[in-house]
C-alpha cells in the first residue's frame, strides 16, 4: 500500500478550473469561487457596526440548512440574534461565568463586537447531531465569506448557554427539548483582514 502527500503546490493548483490545449499544455479557463471562498475565509475578531440586511441573513439561512446529516434528520436548530442588547447580555453572563472558573486570566470579549450572533444547537437523541451541525456551520462560514461577511465560531460559549447562568436566556431562545447549543457565531461585516495561518498539507495522505 503506497502513501503519497498532498502537496501545497496541489492544493495551490484546486484554486482554478483547468483544460488541455491543442499541444497539450494547460490552460486556466476561470477561478473556481468555491475554492475561492474556502482558501480566503479568515476568522475574524474585529467588526464593523454596520447592521446586516435580513435578505442577507435569509440567505445564510438557506445555505445553512442545506447542509447534509445523517438520513437527513437535520437535528440542528439556530437562533439569529440581531438583539444588540442580548447578544451582551449573553457576553456578560459567559465573562462573568469565565472569571468565576479562572480568576487569574483576563477575559476582555467573546463576540468582538460582531452585530449578528448565530446560536447553534443539536438534538441530544441523535448519535450524529454534532457531526452534522459541523457541516451545517461549514455551510454558513463560507457562505458569509462569498458575501462579504465575516464570522468567528466560538465554540466556547456553549459552557454558558448550556449551564444554570445561562438558563435565562436559552428560555428565550426557545430551542426544542432535547437540543443542546454546541457552539455560537459571530457574524457581521469585517473591519480587519487577518493573514493565513499555516496549513500542514502532510495531514492528508493519499493511499493507492
Amino acid at each position: 500500500m503506497k502513501k503519497v502527500l498532498l502537496s501545497s503546490a496541489v492544493l495551490a493548483t484546486m484554486l482554478v478550473s483547468c483544460c488541455q490545449n491543442a499541444n497539450n499544455q494547460e490552460v486556466v479557463e476561470q477561478k473556481n469561487e468555491t475554492m475561492e471562498s474556502i482558501m480566503n475565509r479568515r476568522s475574524i475578531r474585529a467588526y464593523k457596526p454596520d447592521a446586516v440586511p435580513q435578505s442577507v441573513l435569509d440567505t445564510l439561512a438557506l445555505a445553512a440548512i442545506n447542509a447534509p446529516s445523517a438520513r437527513n434528520l437535520q437535528p440542528w436548530e439556530m437562533r439569529i440574534i440581531k438583539n444588540r442588547e442580548l447578544i451582551a447580555e449573553i457576553e456578560n453572563g459567559w465573562l462573568e461565568m469565565r472569571k468565576t472558573q479562572n480568576p487569574h486570566l483576563e477575559f476582555k470579549h467573546v463576540f468582538h463586537g460582531a452585530p449578528v450572533l448565530l446560536v447553534v444547537a443539536f438534538d441530544k437523541n441523535n448519535p450524529f447531531g454534532q457531526v452534522d451541525c459541523g457541516w451545517f456551520g461549514q455551510n454558513i462560514l463560507l457562505a458569509a465569506h462569498s458575501l462579504g461577511l465575516g464570522t468567528c465560531v466560538v465554540a466556547n460559549a456553549n459552557g454558558f448557554f448550556n449551564s444554570e447562568a445561562g438558563k435565562d436566556v436559552m428560555a428565550r431562545l426557545n430551542f426544542s427539548e432535547n437540543y443542546e447549543v454546541i457552539y455560537a457565531i459571530s457574524l457581521g461585516y469585517p473591519a480587519e483582514e487577518p493573514e493565513a495561518k499555516p496549513r500542514d498539507a502532510a495531514k492528508v495522505q493519499i493511499v493507492e
